[in-house]
């Protein structure tokens, strides 16, 4: 199926053409935009009526609605990807030769999960927690949250964090602060 991409000239429209062709127009996909301005997937099924004499006396017009179709087939690509994004880890995992291999693989799944930036951050042997690799921070970032963890290092089993709104977080003003000039506005 062919997707309409651009905004339709009334006589451009599947109406127009299955009346100035005389024939039906099947398979096209088209977004419509309605007066209040939401958009909705949909298929026209414009089709020719004739009288008896094969003169052309109008058409009748069936439009189906295919958001939801749409929205499914985002969702399962969203989810074959994250699949994919799985076994890449785990592959990786299983292949990777030193603890930087198992950080860029982490990294790795990080960006097929659609995060723009990502980090590993693990304890030294002062038990101050550092920076082992990144994607898409700053340095200036890296320097200032370096050595800030919500765990201690004899932690065994730490719960993970997820923060909706760095500005509704209980973090320092300073980190949060560092956060928002990132441009980060949540975080797991």
């Amino acid at each position: 199926m062919r997707l309409l991409q651009a905004l339709l000239a009334l006589d451009q429209c599947p109406m127009a053409m299955t009346l100035r062709h005389r024939e039906p127009i099947r398979g096209k996909e088209a977004i419509c935009e309605r007066p209040d301005g939401t958009r909705i997937a949909l298929i026209p099924y414009p089709t020719p009526v004739f009288d008896m004499s094969g003169n052309l006396i109008g058409a009748v017009n069936m439009v189906v609605d295919i958001s939801e179709r749409k929205r499914t087939e985002e969702a399962l690509a969203k989810q074959r990807d994250e699949q994919a994004a799985l076994y890449q880890l785990t592959d990786s995992l299983y292949r990777a030769e030193t603890l930087d291999h198992a950080h860029e693989a982490a990294l790795a799944i990080s960006r097929a999960l659609g995060c723009d930036r990502a980090s590993v951050l693990l304890f030294d042997d002062s038990g101050v927690m550092q920076f082992v690799g990144w994607r898409g921070l700053s340095e200036e970032y890296r320097r200032a949250v370096d050595g800030h963890s919500p765990w201690t290092r004899d932690v065994k089993d730490p719960e993970p964090i997820c923060v909706e709104d760095i500005e509704a977080s209980d973090f320092p003003d300073p980190l949060t602060a560092t956060a928002k000039e990132e441009g980060i506005r949540a975080l797991a």
